[in-house]
């Protein structure tokens, strides 16, 4: 179509230590600067050693949870961008277990925390590497093509649950919080919404595809948006309107669970072709395979929480 993506996943992890499953940040306290020196051995080490694999950190913050952590990094166009991802997620698990720790992108590890995600921020280029999000004559900033792109990502949201947020604890996410997406929706720095676009000037719109959690696939989470944007342009569809405040019983809510979220998915022909017969194949075995056991798990009475974490927490 000749246009360029421009990318990068923007993760949340848990780190805990490995003999006292004590989280390495104890408190909670959102983006305190004096909470990374509870552990700067740690932080030191990821950030000696992160450019070494080709990732450009730009930000280090400790997320609202005890252990939680955000590190972003500089975006890439193309493919890139999902290998930065697998490249960061490994550095830091690896350079985390030679520590004496671990580090977890589980989504929801504990009950009483806080969720972890990975947001998919993204542009769309020329070839010329000039925006074509941008229209200074739009009240919101946004051209037809951001328009219609906004329009497929947000109608087909309720498939792509199942691809950005793949497991069942992961769907413990979309649920209604202050900064958790619940409801199919778009807004203009709006951090309920699934969508939050970001009018920056004529090259800083950008898209925060908020619905990817931490336990992840970059690869498909980004295969995933490309999919129902391109259905956006290709069909023209029409922009709903912004949602400048949540009201629940005035939206169309994202799956809860994954039985509901698989459902979704596989209705969904326009996300079916673009990933193919042999990825759902191999996807929807996956996904039956953790619910069977996560069922037989609880119905031997083991908290849910509890198996999710002997299952993911170590892996993921």
């Amino acid at each position: 179509m000749g246009y360029s993506l421009f990318s990068a996943h923007e993760y949340e992890f848990t780190v805990l230590d490995r003999s006292t499953s004590k989280p390495i940040l104890e408190d909670s306290n959102w983006a305190s600067a004096q909470r990374l020196l509870e552990a700067e051995d740690f932080f030191d080490v990821m950030m000696e050693n992160l450019p070494k694999v080709g990732i450009d950190v730009e930000t280090v913050q400790g997320e609202h949870g005890p252990g939680q952590i955000e590190i972003t990094y500089t975006p890439s166009f193309g493919i890139k961008a999902a290998d930065n991802a697998i490249f960061f997620k490994n550095a830091v698990k690896e350079m985390a277990w030679k520590q004496g720790l671990t580090a977890s992108f589980m989504s929801k590890p504990f009950k009483q925390w806080g969720s972890l995600s990975a947001h998919f921020n993204h542009s769309l280029w020329d070839q010329m590497e000039n925006s074509i999000l941008f229209d200074g004559g739009d009240p919101n900033k946004l051209s037809k093509i951001a328009k219609h792109w906004i329009a497929g990502i947000l109608h087909h949201a309720k498939a792509m649950s199942i691809l950005m947020a793949p497991t069942s604890n992961c769907m413990k996410r979309f649920h209604n919080d202050v900064v958790v997406p619940s409801s199919v929706s778009w807004g203009i720095d709006n951090r309920t919404a699934a969508l939050r676009v970001k009018t920056n000037g004529d090259r800083g719109v950008y898209f925060e595809n908020r619905l990817g959690a931490a336990a992840g696939n970059p690869y498909v989470s980004m295969a995933a948006t490309i999919a129902a944007g391109i259905d956006g342009i290709r069909n023209q569809l029409p922009l709903p309107p912004e949602v400048t405040e949540l009201k629940k019983e005035e939206m169309t809510l994202l799956p809860k669970t994954q039985e509901e979220a698989l459902d979704c998915f596989l209705k969904d022909d326009v996300l079916c072709k673009a990933f193919g017969e042999d990825f759902i194949k191999c996807f929807v075995s996956l996904t039956k395979t953790e619910m069977k056991a996560r069922d037989a798990a609880l119905t031997q009475g083991t908290d849910e929480y509890e198996w999710a974490r002997s299952y993911f927490f170590k892996y993921l």
